[in-house]
């Protein structure tokens, strides 16, 4: 527990910055749900800025940001 306290918390995105972020990987909600383990409304909760991914989440998402720009994908940001 100790080693959770010391971890700095990891910023959110912005919901705009998430959507455009999905959209420029060729994803649906439904999709990018499926690739990092979160169902398509928690994706449309985040992008409408009701929710703010979890740490897990946003690791998730980074690692698929990292994987899609070896593929060549152009993202925003």
């Amino acid at each position: 527990h100790v080693r959770a306290l010391a971890m700095k918390p990891m910023p959110s995105p912005s919901p705009a910055y998430l959507a455009a972020l999905r959209e420029s990987m060729g994803l649906t909600q439904a999709e990018l749900g499926e690739r990092i383990g979160r169902v398509k409304l928690t994706i449309s909760r985040w992008e409408r800025g009701v929710l703010h991914p979890t740490r897990e989440s946003l690791e998730k998402l980074y690692s698929l940001t990292r994987e899609m720009k070896q593929k060549g994908v152009v993202l925003a940001g």
